[in-house]
């Protein structure tokens, strides 16, 4: 697995082996590793608003555990409106390029893009939310002979995770690698760019807990704790193949492919494992959350598995609602989960973006209407 594929959606509610090829370098033209969008037509363009509007949400109704229905709710009770759509960057012969992440802080969403098959190459877009029914476009960076598969701003910089051409790049020491790379106001400092390389084909996930971060990495990887300053490697555990990593409360969530979850403290010491029987492909991007005592974990064509962290019981299961005609069955999955208060939202592939509303009155699941297939989600 070269990489994590995925389409992204942005939701704001309220928002050992050796070769024989040789690589040669050119010391008096070096390569150029990042580079900024400087057209400011392409920047201006990046973000079309043709099919903006008031998304309807058919909300199934549950009575006494048992389905009476997808039926239409007035967008006066709960409604999502969708206010832009950002253009896929694009540059040298890169053209092919995925969202795969996005975080959002400050007004300021931050977004990860990396290419399908064997090309590394990725970008970053920063997109100004300060008036949410606008959104700006301000800063779009190109990453040369690496792919971008999470991102993470904290504290004045952007941690960009993904994996690394390292045949091509000198100072790599493995495939994984994490960018720390200074911003200010939505604009990216190149001058301010540290690299920092883990086990594993790539970099898969990023969290801060107890000022600390912690980053997993696929197959044949680890999770490793990173002192937040000077990012300076505290300690690591290997593992098969990580996919996620979440943390809440000072415990560590971890979805390894080959073996469901495993909870660690913030040393990295075991505390309890949930298993799970999800398949897992080998370019299958999943996302786990964390709220309170619950585990939310994708499982792929069974939907939403609901976990309780001290117990490992499942409490719920929220399945994919629609079954839509004209695509693979591989696409019927769901991949991320966001939870925001008393809603839950699942991105679904093919079946598109699920949202599931709970309080003291109702508790209700339902498809929002949009079209394309929906991989990742944040709220």
């Amino acid at each position: 697995m070269k990489k994590l594929s995925a389409v992204l959606l942005i939701t704001i509610l309220i928002f050992t082996g050796c070769s024989d090829e040789t690589t040669t370098f050119d010391v008096e033209n070096p390569r150029v590793d990042l580079t900024m969008e400087e057209n400011n037509t392409v920047i201006s363009n990046g973000i079309k608003n043709d099919s903006n509007g008031i998304l309807s949400i058919y909300f199934e109704h549950e009575i006494s555990g048992k389905s009476a229905g997808l039926l239409s709710k007035s967008t006066n009770d709960f409604h999502l409106n969708l206010v832009g759509q950002v253009s896929r960057p694009a540059f040298d012969t890169n053209s092919n390029l995925t969202a795969t992440h996005v975080d959002y802080q400050d007004n300021f969403a931050y977004v990860s893009y990396n290419t399908v098959g064997q090309t590394y190459a990725g970008a970053v877009d920063i997109i100004d939310l300060s008036n949410p029914l606008q959104p700006i476009l301000v800063s779009r960076m190109y990453m040369h002979d690496r792919d971008a598969n999470v991102i993470l701003y904290d504290n004045g910089y952007l941690y960009v995770l993904g994996s690394v051409d390292a045949a091509r790049i000198f100072e790599a020491t493995d495939e994984s690698y994490i960018a720390k790379i200074g911003v200010f106001n939505g604009v990216i400092d190149l001058n301010d760019v540290n690299y920092f390389y883990q086990q594993g084909n790539t970099a898969t996930g990023i969290t801060k807990m107890d000022n600390a971060f912690f980053v997993s990495s696929g197959e044949d990887g680890s999770i490793a704790k990173y002192e937040s300053a000077s990012f300076s490697k505290l300690k690591e555990i290997t593992f098969d193949d990580l996919r996620s990593v979440a943390s809440e409360n000072g415990r560590l969530a971890v979805l390894d492919a080959s073996a469901g979850v495993k909870i660690l403290d913030s040393d990295l010491n075991p505390i309890s494992q949930i298993t799970t029987s999800t398949n897992f492909s080998v370019d299958a991007k999943r996302t786990i959350a964390l709220k309170a005592n619950q585990l939310f974990i994708p499982e792929g064509e069974q939907g939403t598995g609901v976990y309780n962290i001290n117990t490992g019981e499942l409490e719920e299961r929220l399945p994919i609602l629609v079954d839509p005609d004209n695509i693979a069955f591989s696409d019927k999955v769901t991949n991320a989960i966001a939870v925001n208060g008393n809603t839950t939202l699942m991105a679904n592939g093919g079946a598109g973006l699920a949202i599931k509303v709970t309080n003291d009155i109702v508790d209700l699941m339902g498809v929002v209407e949009l079209s394309g297939s929906i991989n990742y989600v944040v709220a």
